[in-house]
């Protein structure tokens, strides 16, 4: 995929709109305006928790700053429409071409199925705990989850909200950022902006 430029987009304090509410819509709009392939990036995204206690105090995150990489035409298009769109949502964005190679690249690839099964172990803890709590009858001992609790360790991964056509729902992606410090890996991305086969962005903070 051609890379010439990206666009910043930057979540306005004050709006009441969560930034993950809002980069699904801006993306969204991207998307069905057909605009041509591009690359997302999160540079302030965050995982949750740790442990299976501490995830549900510390939620993962995509932070406030949504990058979109794609070549020219596909940014200025896209600058076009969410300007008109979300002025009062996001900081005017505009194109800003790439120059040079940035020191750090960025990876931001979905999760398999295997890779999201530690955050799901952790939730159910999470609800047998609290059923525990509340006197109700579990599966699980107090002793037991306790056991399970010190053995299971996970980081719940950030998340995108999307709308798929095909099947008229939403749902979520799970993704993962890694920080490349190698030379920048050109490839393909999916319709959603993440990466296929190791594929990186520039990491501009």
């Amino acid at each position: 995929m051609l890379i010439e430029g990206y666009l910043t987009a930057k979540a306005l304090p004050g709006t009441g709109l969560d930034s993950a509410f809002l980069f699904s819509k801006v993306l969204m709009q991207v998307r069905n305006a057909g605009l041509g392939a591009y690359a997302l990036s999160f540079p302030q995204a965050q995982e949750g928790g740790s442990s299976a206690i501490v995830a549900a105090r510390n939620r993962p995150t995509l932070g406030d700053i949504l990058q979109i990489f794609a070549a020219q035409e596909v940014i200025e298009g896209a600058v076009r429409l969410l300007n008109g769109r979300f002025a009062d949502y996001l900081e005017e964005m505009r194109y800003r071409p790439l120059r040079g190679v940035m020191a750090q690249q960025l990876c931001f690839r979905r999760l398999r199925d295997e890779e999201r099964r530690p955050a799901t172990i952790a939730r159910e803890l999470r609800r047998t705990m609290r059923r525990i709590e509340a006197g109700k009858r579990s599966s699980l001992s107090a002793e037991e989850l306790r056991e399970r609790q010190r053995s299971v360790r996970t980081s719940d991964a950030p998340y995108l909200m999307v709308f798929s056509h095909s099947t008229q729902q939403s749902f979520n992606i799970p993704f993962r950022k890694e920080v490349i410090t190698a030379a920048p890996v050109q490839g393909v991305f999916d319709s959603y902006g993440f990466s296929k086969e190791g594929a990186t962005v520039p990491f501009i903070p």
